[in-house]
């Protein structure tokens, strides 16, 4: 994780009391398969309703008897109505952007994606992981059944 990154989740922490959890590295092992996730890159914004975050999770993912490391991204959106306390994860689907034994079909254009905040309309929030190569944008409904951890 680069001091930047460190500083952005730090602010980030400072205006959305209690995201502290859902922004720490992660780690798995069941099985013969490992998994590492960490969060890539963060945003922050709020309107009069909301306090919202963003992260661009990437996974790397292996198995223990062979084969190389899958790579894996996704975005999680991370709300806080203002004036209450709880935070609620809405996260999208993994995209596979290295793959785990044919390097023909890595998507390297995906590498290296950034994530910001493109719109927040009424519920309607707008988020797309991007680089000077490529972006994805999703859109999240705030009034999906969110996530808890």
């Amino acid at each position: 994780m680069t001091n930047e990154l460190e500083k952005k989740i730090e602010e980030v922490k400072g205006k959305m009391p209690g995201i502290e959890g859902y922004l720490k590295p992660r780690s798995c092992a069941t099985w013969g398969t490992h998994s590492n996730s960490n969060v890539e890159a963060v945003d922050y914004k709020e309107n009069e309703e909301y306090r919202i975050a963003a992260a661009k999770w990437e996974e790397h993912l292996w198995n223990e008897d062979g084969g190389g490391i899958a790579w894996n991204i996704w975005a999680e959106l991370y709300v806080q109505k203002k004036g209450e306390e709880g935070v609620q994860k809405l996260k999208k689907e993994q995209i596979n952007v290295r793959h785990q034994y044919d390097q023909n079909q890595d998507k390297r254009h995906y590498w290296g994606l950034n994530v910001r905040i493109t719109e927040i309309d009424g519920n309607k929030v707008g988020v797309e992981m991007y680089n000077s190569e490529a972006g994805i944008k999703q859109d999240f409904d705030l009034n999906e059944k969110k996530e808890d951890e």
